[in-house]
């Protein structure tokens, strides 16, 4: 993954991502220098991820996916 300027999304009180944050991390990555290996690099991760905390994972997938789709110029 490239490095991005941005800072990770916050994290709540507990420790753990908020799917909102999460959502506007992937919203950053599309729009960084390299959306298109940033994109894939988070969604492999994603699927490695083992500390949901409050994320909803089916929503932030759905969103991930749309973005890659939405910058390689493919409808969603």
């Amino acid at each position: 993954m490239t490095h991005l300027q941005q800072s990770p999304p916050a994290r709540l009180a507990h420790g753990s991502w908020s799917t909102a944050s999460e959502l506007e991390f992937i919203e950053r990555l599309a729009r960084s220098n390299d959306p298109l290996v940033n994109l894939r690099g988070y969604i492999a991760g994603l699927a490695k991820r083992t500390r949901l905390g409050q994320l909803d994972f089916n929503e932030v997938t759905r969103f991930a996916n749309a973005k890659l789709a939405q910058v390689r110029g493919v409808a969603p």
